[in-house]
């Protein structure tokens, strides 16, 4: 019966519980009692009635009886079965079987509710659904599908679904429902021969048979016939519609003419086919100016006079396309027109607009062959346009200055004309003060207009060894930033001394241009051969140059050219001459650039002077101005190469640092005495300077640095005392002038002067600093209560201050360790050899007095061993006191020699050992008094115990045992020391219950139990009028008897809402009144305790806690605890 589930029970003839298995009173362990005795009455009051009913049922007929009972206090549904209960021929009582079914009748209860609910959802769908069996009949109809067949639910129910379905919705459906036999589901679509509807049917197979709905998609039907017939409507529309706007796409709507689209599908056709073609280029010239003045109306009959006039004069050997505003283009296929045919044609083109009211209208054009003058067709569209840009450029030259026959001239006022307009722009020029790429244009565009043959030109400034194309007029903007060489240029001009003196000199026809040509060396050398063709093909068009070089102090450091496309006899005398005064006025442009650029030079030097001296002088670090000399240095002389040598005292070295260019990748930082240009600037005392570095043995590692020139400037603080070396290199074939070597040395001296000034303010800062450390070292760790913070803290500001190599602490009595810093090696034994008693005994016979260092250890003779091995050069030594008494030693100590010990050492060492000894006099004391409040609470527990009937050490157990609970909780350091209070006076409330009710050895009466029940209110009374007992332990003092159920008392808190530390505190509290024996009990074993606990978990007690408690209690039980208590 121990091991049945169900819960099996004897009753006496009275109904009196006799007997219980465990299942029947783990089920009934929730009541008030299971005692042996307790009837029906006590334990169910609302059942108990008919429970006896049953029980003398039983006892009457002597037969069996089985009835199910809910008992809803026990939130469950019970099947029992009761036996009379007969020995020897006696009836003694009931025998009870009793099984939980509370599971089954829910299970019952939720699938009702789920058939229910399935029922609601199928009778309120909006489409019909019936469901079949396996013999296809009937067996649910909802009314939606009971409309559909027109008959009532009841009337279907069994009859078989082919004499009732096929007449409504077709004869078909036969096969498509058989499909869902074989087939997870079908859907299909089908039209009612009846009523003409479509119905969306789909079925799928069940375990009793086959669902099928239906969905009338009558209206959806009708709606896509309709959208099908629109959607073909609007498809041919759009054919139509898109043949409308292709026809307008290829055709110009003003003119009739094919459009720009249709142009370039021919022009690729063509172009594609490979054979010969020529492409016209035109543009309207007078468009705009009939728009402005007679308005767009003529402007639009003036476009269809031009494009008439066009296909009139071109058929049938070209097809003329306008390509948008007033261009047209003509492909022209199989008779190619020359210049001067092109020009006739022009002309008949002209006598037609002039029959049309338009007598002065003229076309710039520009015409190209394929595949002759390229092969690309986007060259060749390039090509024309650039041909006929250039033909509008020349046409409005020429109608600006004298008309259509300007070579016809007939006299010398126009060059007087343009010799004035030539010195007003000039002069313009000069007053601007500045020309840039816009103002070479300007003027460029000047003497092409000033000279009456020049229809195109270029212009040359001299950049370092080339020269520069910095303006075009006529040409391709490809041109501008193409550079040539002075020999080449001098070639172009041509032999004899001419060049030299500024002579301008006139190339006269096709062949002698082309013979004198050139290409850009940058076009030779890369890959850019279109931009080479091109201009090749540009020169091909002219007729004569003339050529002016500009001087400047003997030197050619200009060129102009000035080209014709039309005549080899062009360019006179006198617009030679109008062509060398241009080139004096870009002389004396140049002379004036020069000089302002010298002046911004110099201007800029002294300002970086006075900025590094008003910069360096509010640098507070001496790296930072290192960093910021070399900027200066950079900006001062323009480069990127500088840096900066620090003189190192202690090695005698120069650190390469603040680098930059090529200095940082220079592969040795460190420059050893006596080698390089820098150490010879130090001991020659002024600036050096190195002409090639790749050639002067002075260079330290030349293989690493360009050529170039460099300059060294040395800094000193004083005779023999350098600073460090300030270094700038320029790359070649850039150099230094004396100016520079002047005034690296000033920005040197201006470094000299910022380094004293922060060396100076160092040292003032440092004696300030002594100071402030000794008397704020107190304030800063002095609320610390961390005797290894405080320690470290003292180490770390002393060692740093001190610039000592390592700072320890050493506390045996306290086992402390505290080490700042390292040694060489991370040598393991450095504190042990600094304490060891040799060394102490030596260093106070080396310093003469206890507390004293002694710097430069090495050198004594007497050294001892220990300290040789260690690698100690200096060490100082102070005693940490603790109540008057040693107790510590804090060490600084130096691995490398000192010329003499800090003076500050002794007092920044010894005010540390106070203040350490300070943290560990106060230490002392709050163990004292801590030591003395445990006492007291611990004489509270036990005078507590002598009241009560807690056994000896109770208080001492549950202490211990609920502070390591907390631990395996993970409580924090506070929260444990809310808990070992409050575990500490848990019951100090007792001390208000009188004597009669406390030591009472019966039962409590309800009074009485009440009054008992008031002891934790009582208590958290009492610890409330302590100012030092936290809210934590007065929490566990009132709620230590609270309930994870809720029925705990004083305040009836249920589950997370009790305080965590009352639910640690009530688990050890209950194991040790288990375990412990009583007057009134004996003491549970251990296994038995811990049975208990966790058959309580979720009722008395938390279950996390409970967890927590057997993993603290389980280790400590062995195979005796079955059988010994916890006590023995």
């Amino acid at each position: 019966m121990t091991t049945m589930s169900e819960a099996i029970y004897l009753k006496d003839r009275q109904g009196r519980y006799t007997m219980l298995n465990p299942a029947a009173r783990q089920l009934l362990e929730s009541r008030t009692s299971t005692a042996p005795g307790v009837t029906d009455t006590d334990l169910f009051p609302d059942q108990a009635e008919r429970i006896l009913t049953m029980d003398r049922q039983v006892m009457r007929t002597l037969e069996p009886v089985t009835y199910e009972m809910p008992f809803p206090a026990l939130q469950r549904v019970m099947l029992t079965t009761k036996h009379p209960f007969v020995v020897e021929g006696e009836l003694l009582g009931v025998l009870g079987v009793s099984r939980d079914i509370t599971r089954q009748r829910d299970l019952e209860g939720e699938l009702e509710r789920q058939v229910r609910r399935t029922g609601s959802i199928l009778e309120s769908l909006p489409s019909a659904f019936v469901a079949l069996d396996h013999q296809w009949r009937f067996t649910y109809i909802n009314p939606v599908a009971a409309q559909l067949l027109r008959r009532p639910p009841e009337g279907l129910v069994g009859r078989p679904v082919w004499k009732i379905l096929p007449d409504v919705i077709g004869a078909d459906l036969s096969r498509q429902l058989r499909q869902a036999l074989q087939e997870r589901s079908v859907q299909f679509e089908v039209q009612s021969p009846v009523t003409g509807h479509w119905y969306d049917v789909s079925a799928a197979p069940t375990e009793d048979g086959t669902a099928v709905s239906f969905v009338d998609v009558t209206h959806r039907k009708a709606m896509e016939a309709s959208l099908r017939s629109a959607n073909e409507d609007l498809e041919q529309r759009v054919r139509e519609r898109t043949a409308d706007l292709e026809r307008l796409a290829y055709r110009d709507v003003l003119t009739g003419l094919p459009s720009r689209r249709a142009f370039e599908e021919a022009f690729e056709e063509a172009a594609r086919r490979g054979r010969e073609f020529q492409l016209l280029l035109l543009d309207l010239d007078e468009l705009k100016a009939v728009n402005d003045q007679a308005g767009h109306a003529q402007g639009d009959r003036l476009l269809e006079c031009f494009g008439a006039a066009l296909q009139e004069v071109f058929r049938p050997q070209g097809q003329v396309y306008r390509q948008g505003g007033d261009e047209f283009v003509v492909l022209v296929i199989g008779q190619m027109f020359d210049a001067g045919q092109v020009r006739e044609v022009m002309d008949r083109v002209r006598q037609h607009t002039g029959a049309c009211g338009f007598p002065s209208v003229r076309a710039s054009i520009g015409a190209a062959v394929f595949p002759t003058d390229a092969r690309s067709p986007n060259d060749l569209l390039r090509l024309a346009d650039q041909r006929m840009l250039r033909d509008k450029a020349a046409h409005r030259t020429v109608q600006g200055l004298r008309g259509e026959h300007l070579l016809l001239r007939d006299s010398h006022l126009t060059a007087d004309m343009m010799w004035n307009a030539l010195r007003a722009a000039s002069a313009l020029i000069r007053a601007d003060e500045v020309i840039d790429g816009v103002g070479w244009q300007a003027f460029l565009q000047a003497a092409v207009t000033a000279l009456p043959s020049a229809e195109a030109g270029s212009l040359y400034v001299l950049e370092g060894a080339s020269f520069v194309v910095r303006a075009q007029v006529g040409y391709s903007e490809a041109l501008l930033g193409v550079s040539h060489s002075v020999e080449a240029m001098s070639r172009w001009y041509g032999p004899g001394q001419n060049w030299g003196v500024g002579q301008a000199r006139v190339l006269r026809g096709a062949a002698s241009i082309r013979a004198a040509a050139h290409l850009p060396q940058e076009w030779i050398d890369g890959a850019d051969h279109g931009k080479a063709v091109q201009h090749l093909t540009d020169l091909a068009h002219l007729q004569a140059s003339l050529c002016v070089p500009v001087l400047v102090s003997g030197a050619v450091v200009a060129v102009i050219n000035l080209d014709n496309l039309r005549s080899d006899q062009a360019f006179e005398s006198y617009e030679l001459d109008i062509a060398e005064e241009f080139g004096r006025q870009v002389a004396a442009i140049l002379t004036m650039r020069d000089r302002r650029a010298r002046e911004a030079d110099r201007t800029q030097e002294l300002e970086v002077l006075a900025h590094a001296n008003a910069a360096l002088s509010l640098v507070q670090d001496s790296h930072e101005l290192e960093r910021m000399l070399v900027e200066e240095t950079k900006a001062l002389f323009r480069t990127e190469h500088a840096a900066f040598a620090r003189y190192d005292e202690r090695e005698n070295v120069l650190h390469l640092v603040a680098c930059s260019g090529l200095y940082e990748t220079f592969p040795h930082r460190v420059i050893p005495e006596g080698q390089g240009i820098s150490w010879q600037a130090i001991d020659a005392g002024q600036v050096l300077r190195v002409e090639r570095l790749d050639q002067d043995p002075r260079i330290h590692t030349p293989s690493a640095v360009p050529d170039g020139t460099l300059l060294s400037a040395p800094l000193f603080s004083a005779p023999n005392a350098p600073i460090g070396v300030l270094l700038v290199v320029r790359s070649a074939p850039h150099s230094f002038s004396p100016l520079d070597e002047r005034l690296l040395g000033a920005l040197a001296s201006a470094g000299v002067t910022a380094f004293e000034r922060l060396r100076v303010t160092a040292e003032e800062q440092r004696r300030s600093d002594e100071l402030r450390v000794l008397a704020d070292l107190a304030s800063h760790v002095g609320l610390a209560d961390d005797v290894s913070a405080v320690a470290r803290e003292c180490l770390t500001v002393s060692r740093t201050f001190l610039d000592a190599d390592l700072a320890l602490f050493t506390c045996v009595e306290r086992a402390v360790e505290v080490t700042v810093g390292t040694s060489p090696g991370h040598h393991p034994q450095v504190a042990e050899t600094c304490h060891h008693e040799s060394t102490l005994t030596f260093l106070r016979q080396a310093a003469g007095a206890p507390l004293r260092a002694t710097p430069l250890l090495a050198q004594r003779a007497d050294m001892p061993a220990e300290l040789a091995r260690a690698g100690v050069q200096g060490l100082v030594e102070v005693p940490v006191l603790e109540r008057g008494r040693p107790v510590g030693r804090i060490s600084l100590i130096w691995f490398r020699p000192l010329r003499e010990l800090p003076r500050p050492a002794e007092a920044l060492l010894t005010r540390s050992a106070e203040l350490i000894g300070q943290v560990l006099d106060r230490e002392a004391h709050l163990a004292d008094l801590e030591a003395t409040r445990e006492g007291a609470l611990l004489a509270l527990g036990l005078s507590l115990e002598l009241r009560d009937f807690e056994t000896a050490g109770h208080t001492e157990r549950v202490v211990s045992l609920a502070v390591r609970i907390g631990e395996t909780l993970g409580l924090s350091a506070a929260q444990l020391e809310d808990l070992r209070l409050g575990a500490y006076l848990h019951d100090i409330g007792k001390l208000a219950v009188p004597d009669t009710v406390l030591l009472k050895p019966g039962k409590l009466n309800a009074e009485e139990w009440q009054l008992m029940q008031q002891h934790s209110v009582v208590g958290d009374e009492l610890v409330s009028r302590i100012p030092t007992v936290p809210p934590g332990a007065r929490a566990v003092v009132r709620h230590h008897h609270e309930r994870w159920d809720g029925t705990g008392y004083p305040d009836r808190l249920a589950g997370p809402a009790i305080p965590l530390g009352a639910r640690i505190f009530s688990v050890a509290d209950v194991y040790d009144a288990l375990t412990s024996a009583r007057p009134y009990k004996s003491a549970w074993t251990v296994t038995a305790a811990v049975t208990e606990l966790r058959q309580q978990a979720g009722r008395q007690f938390d279950p996390e806690v409970i967890g927590a408690a057997l993993r603290v209690l389980s280790p400590g039980m062995n195979e005796d605890d079955e059988t010994r208590p916890a006590g023995a």
